[in-house]
């Protein structure tokens, strides 16, 4: 577009353009949309986090999938995002959603299995010591892989027993 100001200078053979770019709303709406779209996705991810984590269920392979298939789901969203810059250099795009969605995301995934594996240490315990005292409970002693089979002499029926008491 040319103005007055912007005409044809003889004597330096030059153009003075100016250019006015806008976005359309359609792009615009688009860019929105895939914002409120990662943050739902964030939000849908700290509630998994928070019912496994309270919950105390302990390693929920199918949660951990989802998590971390929603990590690198978000990468193609935020490339088709209009407009979008290498990550070094980042976009409006990538500063309110979509690091923020990737922090959020990788963190519910690792507190998910850390006190996961926490759960279920702490369960495997208890089926041990559960299992030990039912078995002493039924008067079979317990060896390292299970009740010592009959006939058989365990350290304990072996040697005597020196808590007897005095007479």
């Amino acid at each position: 577009m040319l103005t007055n100001r912007d005409e044809v200078d003889a004597n330096s053979k030059s153009v003075y353009v100016k250019v006015h770019l806008v976005r359309t709303l359609g792009t615009l709406f688009f860019a929105v949309f895939l914002m409120v779209l990662m943050w739902g996705l964030t939000w849908a991810a700290l509630t998994v986090a928070w019912f496994v984590i309270n919950g105390r269920r302990g390693l929920l392979w199918p949660t951990c999938t989802f998590l971390a298939a929603l990590l690198f789901a978000l990468i193609p969203l935020r490339n088709a995002a209009p407009g979008a810059s290498p990550i070094p250099i980042g976009s409006i795009i990538d500063y309110v959603a979509f690091f923020v969605a990737e922090l959020v995301i990788a963190s519910a995934l690792i507190f998910i299995v850390i006190i996961g594996y926490r759960v279920e240490l702490r369960k495997e315990r208890e089926e041990t010591a559960t299992a030990t005292v039912a078995e002493a409970a039924a008067g079979e002693p317990a060896g390292p892989e299970g009740p010592v089979p009959a006939g058989v002499e365990t350290l304990s029926t072996a040697t005597p027993d020196h808590r007897q008491p005095r007479q």
